[in-house]
């Protein structure tokens, strides 16, 4: 699943037979189960921060096994990616606060998940 706030990285990229490019900020090649792995992660982690409370309750878990399974730089760098989102989710809220309070708690508990 391709996320809205993604921000790709500007290192070197591979091109998988599907057209999608898949490398971590070491410029690593993301494949097989460790890519599977880490689409979970993301799909949970942005869906918990939007504020799915089922994604919120697997978020700790998932992220728990991907630093056993995953390399140290590639959790680093979808922590920076988690904590942006939640972070901008923050700062529309403080700047209006129309925004949904579940949501706004949401983030801030993957903000805390994200920075420990």
């Amino acid at each position: 699943m391709k996320h809205p706030n993604f921000q790709p990285s500007n290192h070197s990229k591979t091109v998988l037979a599907d057209g999608a490019v898949v490398s971590c900020a070491s410029g690593d090649v993301i494949m097989g189960e460790k890519l599977r792995q880490l689409e979970e992660l993301d799909d949970t982690l942005f869906a918990a921060i939007d504020g799915d409370p089922d994604a919120l309750n697997r978020a700790q878990r998932l992220l728990l096994a991907a630093e056993v399974a995953l390399d140290e730089s590639l959790v680093a760098e979808s922590r920076r990616q988690y904590a942006r989102r939640a972070e901008s989710i923050w700062q529309l809220h403080q700047r209006a606060s129309n925004q949904s309070l579940p949501r706004v708690f949401a983030a801030l508990e993957i903000l805390e998940l994200v920075s420990e």
